[in-house]
């Protein structure tokens, strides 16, 4: 949605011991950084809790979020 938050649950598996999020946010979804500064990093590393592997994401309306997951040996 471009208008309002949305949560995803995604399944990371038994191994994900931990993740981090990064998320970058501008005021439209074509919005880009060409002539003025319009998209920014909102998120940078945000720790995301995870319950028997699974992570809870809300994302935000007009953000392009990226998750990094580490895994048990």
């Amino acid at each position: 949605s471009l208008k309002s938050s949305m949560e995803v649950k995604v399944s990371l598996g038994a191994k994900a011991v931990s993740a981090k999020k990064w998320t970058a946010s501008g005021p439209s979804a074509d919005s880009m950084n060409l002539t003025k500064e319009e998209v920014k990093l909102i998120h940078e590393g945000a720790p995301v809790q995870i319950k028997a592997g699974i992570a809870t994401l809300l994302l935000e309306p007009c953000s392009m979020t990226s998750l990094q997951v580490s895994l048990s040996r």
